[in-house]
Parts: C-alpha cells; structure tokens; sequence
C-alpha cells in the first residue's frame, strides 16, 4: 500500500510539475506508518506483546519526538539536522519550515495511537 501510495503521488507530482511535500497528506502518512514499523521493529517481536518491553520502546519512542520538535536548544535544530538528507524532495524553497510545520501539528499522534493500542483490552473490558 505504502508503495502504491507514494508511486501515485510521485507520479502526480510529475504530471502536474508540482513539489512531493505540497501532496503532505502522503510523505506525512508515510513518515508516521514507517516511525511505528520501526518502533515495533526494534528488538525480538515478543517484546511488543510484552507490556514492560512495550513501554519501554514507547519512552524511547518519546524520546525521539520530543528532541526533535520540542527541544529547546536554540543553537542546534535537531529537526533540520534530521531530514536535511530529505531536504530535495521536503524542502520549499530550500526550507523544511512547511515540512516541520504539517509534521508539528501531529507529531504526537503515532506515539498516542499505540499507547491506546497497547491498552486496548483494558480499556474494552472497562466499558463493559
């Protein structure tokens, strides 16, 4: 799907002479679905039906966004230092800015989405 997805998009963006990150919707749903591949990556996959092991990568995973968008050290941008290797294809006008903006605005989310998903059954057998 991600293929089809990105394949589409890239061929759209050839068509219409438009940059890759004006169609955000697709690298940012992209980015978000290969940040949980990876997460649930990491390690032996019994760790992600073990709930200390789990919660240990989602710290970890905290970690991460938290020192790429929230970090307050003004001399270094974790951010740019991170995607400037991407910079060709997110970049407008030679700025991440829009990037930075569209992937600000939900960067939580991926990290909120598999803490719910973790506590799924709990929560289910609480409402019943």
């Amino acid at each position: 799907l991600m293929w089809r997805l990105n394949f589409l998009t890239v061929l759209l963006m050839m068509t219409m002479s438009k940059l890759y990150v004006l169609y955000y919707i697709v690298p940012l749903h992209t980015f978000y679905f290969l940040m949980t591949f990876f997460t649930l990556a990491i390690g032996p996959s019994r760790w992600n039906t073990n709930r200390r092991s789990m919660s240990i990568k989602l710290m970890i995973l905290f970690g991460v966004i938290w020192f790429l968008w929230d970090c307050p050290i003004s001399s270094i941008n974790p951010f740019d230092w991170v995607f400037w290797p991407l910079s060709p294809i997110l970049s407008v006008n030679g700025s991440l800015h829009e990037w930075h903006f569209r992937t600000y605005l939900d960067h939580y989310s991926t990290l909120f989405g598999m803490v719910v998903a973790m506590f799924h059954k709990d929560i289910q057998h609480f409402f019943e």
